[in-house]
């Protein structure tokens, strides 16, 4: 098949324009919106590269490093040790979004996790609401609210860290 030097432009900016409005259609996708319509961008749980050496779970299950595996006390959780690098590994990845907050809290408890990070000289406090369609999370340090997936929620803390419950 032979073009011109005209029917070649035409393919080039013809291919240009699909993949340009294939981009504009997936950056919502991509990317996510807060309530002015501007994006945002993905703000960790944890200072990026941070190590996690303690877990502790409201005050009741305490997950600790040991070497470069993880030891869970009560040892009474169902969890087995690759669930648990797994969910270690969730905690160490988990990201969200900035969020106002616009739900009524009061009357949910929360779930209290208080992690010990290498290099830092205090603990890291977090406050997890799980709501229906998502999971918002309280840094206490930073006085900031994110917004996760509902679905992050069960892999942060699976349901056999409290089997009794």
């Amino acid at each position: 098949m032979r073009l011109s030097r005209t029917g070649w432009n035409n393919v080039i900016i013809f291919s240009v324009t699909i993949i340009i409005i294939f981009l504009n259609f997936t950056n919502d996708k991509l990317f996510h919106r807060n309530e002015a319509g501007k994006f945002t961008q993905d703000i960790p749980l944890f200072k990026e590269h941070a190590v996690i050496l303690t877990l502790a779970i409201n005050g009741k299950v305490l997950i600790s490093r040991t070497g470069k595996s993880w030891k869970i006390v009560p040892e009474s959780s169902q969890l087995k040790p690759q669930a648990l690098e797994q969910m270690m590994l969730s905690w160490q990845n988990a990201v969200g979004y900035s969020e106002t907050l616009k739900y009524d809290l009061s009357k949910q408890t929360p779930i209290v996790i208080t992690a010990e990070l290498v290099g830092e000289k205090s603990a890291f406090d977090l406050n997890l609401f799980p709501t229906k369609d998502q999971l918002l999370v309280f840094n206490k340090q930073t006085q900031q609210w994110l917004s996760l997936p509902i679905t992050v929620f069960y892999q942060l803390i699976p349901r056999e860290i409290f089997p009794h419950e």
